[in-house]
């Protein structure tokens, strides 16, 4: 009995793939909690206490996030996304009587829609209340809703007093109307934008006909605690997550054969975070990283022959964040692949070698230090350039080539 108590009481890395109605994936990883595990299938009891902050934090995030998974499985290519906002002398007293403006305006659309024979109206409200420290509040409102209706009568609809023809309408303010413009993660930044942070307050609500998000059983068993740390930790993830890009997180061997052979999904290719030209930076970033590039070539070209026949080439990284160096590969064969293949039985002797690339970091402090040792000291420069291409072959997983070598490199720069 205690050995099955301790068992359940042992959390576990939680997947669960989120469709959002046919075009998207919204894959999620997180711990899952032997308490949260032995909680499944009992009544909730009644709230007695408020939530604690980090629990609100964490409450509020997953609400963001099923909104945008939301948004991804009713609107895209032809829908519109609507921005509201109200005059000085239309500004609502309280978010109750915004809320009445507001649904009187999608009653306005809604039965315009269905004058001209279009699809029920669908919808995701949010109204937005910013408060400012004088006590004053401004309201406003974003909606994604489907498309059909020209942008124009649309916007024209948000009048206060309705129009004659003797009279122009008078309007609560500004309105916007936009056609959505999806790219590869669909219209999720609309869709974050709508719902960000900031010192006011958000509430969304939506219309009843929308198509929610489903996912299959969740999988604990595919992952490991360990296993993920180690991944999130890899020099090349850091600035892609930055940048807002989501990650899919290979565990097996198989999984990268799997890959080439599939080559894409729905027309979006794959793409490994170790390829050597990934092509994520801005035309501003490209531009001053290929002028460090060109000023630096002396010394790239001094560390590549030094660690000849060990990488293809040494260049500066654009995908670097707060590492020092990372390994690339160039051509059809990665690392990984080769990794695995060299480890396959009867091919002893015969070791595959990708085509790889070492980069280094130019916003890091030891980018100075090469520039210095490529016009001081050309022999301590050739001694970095294997030591960084021996830490480069550790944070790959990958084996060093000579540990006593690498333990002395380290001992005489100390």
């Amino acid at each position: 009995m205690q050995r099955g108590t301790r068992m359940i009481n042992r959390s576990s890395i939680r997947e669960k793939v989120v469709h959002c109605g046919k075009n998207f994936l919204s894959p999620e990883i997180y711990p899952y909690s032997g308490q949260q595990q032995q909680a499944v299938g009992r009544k909730r009891g009644k709230k007695v206490n408020v939530s604690a902050p980090k629990q609100k934090n964490l409450n509020d995030r997953r609400a963001k996030r099923y909104f945008i998974q939301l948004a991804n499985s009713n609107f895209g290519v032809g829908d519109l996304v609507v921005h509201l906002t109200y005059a000085p002398e239309f500004l609502p007293e309280s978010e109750e009587e915004a809320a009445k403006i507001v649904a009187k305006y999608l009653r306005r659309v809604a039965y315009l829609r269905k004058k001209r024979g279009l699809p029920p109206l669908k919808y995701l409200l949010v109204t937005q209340i910013g408060r400012k420290k004088d006590g004053t509040h401004r309201i406003h409102h974003h909606i994604l809703m489907n498309g059909g209706l020209d942008r124009d009568e649309v916007e024209n609809l948000w009048w206060e007093t309705k129009g004659t023809k003797e009279r122009e309408p008078v309007m609560y303010g500004w309105a916007n109307a936009d056609r959505l413009r999806p790219n590869a993660k669909g219209i999720a930044s609309m869709a974050g934008y709508m719902v960000q942070d900031s010192a006011g307050k958000k509430h969304w609500t939506q219309s009843q006909n929308l198509e929610k998000p489903w996912h299959r059983a969740p999988n604990d068993r595919k992952y490991t605690r360990r296993q993920l740390d180690k991944i999130a930790k890899l020099p090349q993830v850091e600035r892609i997550l930055d940048k807002g890009y989501e990650i899919l997180y290979f565990t097996e061997n198989v999984d990268e054969f799997a890959v080439r052979m599939m080559q894409n999904y729905q027309d979006k290719q794959f793409q490994s975070v170790l390829d050597s030209n990934l092509d994520l930076e801005s035309e501003e970033e490209k531009k001053e990283l290929e002028e460090k590039q060109e000023s630096s070539k002396d010394m790239l070209e001094e560390m590549k022959k030094a660690l000849e026949g060990k990488v293809g080439n040494v260049k500066l990284s654009g995908r670097l964040k707060s590492h020092p160096v990372c390994l690339s590969s160039e051509g059809e064969l990665s690392m990984e692949m080769a990794k695995t293949l060299n480890a396959m039985p009867g091919t002893e002797g015969q070791k595959l070698q990708a085509q790889t690339v070492l980069e280094i970091n130019p916003e890091h402090p030891i980018y100075q230090r090469l520039m210095e040792l490529q016009t001081s000291d050309t022999a301590k420069l050739d001694e970095y350039a294997k030591l960084l291409y021996d830490q480069a072959l550790l944070i790959a997983g990958m084996p060093v080539e000579d540990p006593v070598a690498f333990s002395n490199r380290i001992c005489d720069l100390m």
